[in-house]
């Protein structure tokens, strides 16, 4: 039995406006929300970092679960970003920003490991970077809260956009 589910078409540019404002009301809501929890292990991280690194982590699970091959998706991601920022126009800073977040990107990329059936090492990693560590971060709460974070998001991020929205060109 096939069921024949209507998604809605967009273009390439609206998709990727979706996506960006999807990754910053989920990278808004979420940090604040987990600094004020109690017995969350991020409560005394410094926020703006917090904020930038779920905000890449979010880019970087985009690039490498619903991304295209010639990058197309997140260049128009990272031109949505750099408006919002306020520095499109400004090749110096947008340059610093794109060559920090394939930084990361590289990291990240590096530590997935599609045959684990977990993804400790990614979460190490992206604790490292949020905890502004020089070697990746060895605690197991901090690492399992991270990975099942990354898992919730390649879900929601299916079934909010990918799974609703066809892309015309």
């Amino acid at each position: 039995m096939t069921i024949n589910v209507n998604k809605s078409r967009i273009t390439r540019e609206q998709f990727a406006e979706l996506l960006f404002y999807f990754t910053k009301k989920f990278t808004e809501d979420f940090v604040p929300y987990e600094m004020a929890k109690e017995n969350s292990p991020f409560k005394n991280v410094d926020k703006d970092v917090f904020l930038h690194e779920r905000l890449i982590m979010i880019f970087w699970i985009i690039d490498k679960f619903f991304g295209d091959e010639e990058r197309t998706l997140m260049s128009a991601i990272h031109k949505k970003y750099f408006t919002d920022l306020d520095i499109l126009n400004n090749p110096e800073e947008s340059k610093k920003e794109i060559e920090f977040f394939m930084s990361r990107y590289k990291e990240y990329y590096d530590a997935w490991d599609d045959k684990a059936s977990d993804q400790f090492i990614l979460g190490g990693v992206i604790a490292k970077n949020i905890f502004q560590e020089e070697k990746m971060v060895l605690n197991a709460n901090i690492i399992l809260h991270i990975v099942l974070d990354v898992y919730a998001l390649i879900k929601q991020i299916r079934e909010s956009i990918i799974d609703k929205y066809e892309v015309i060109n």
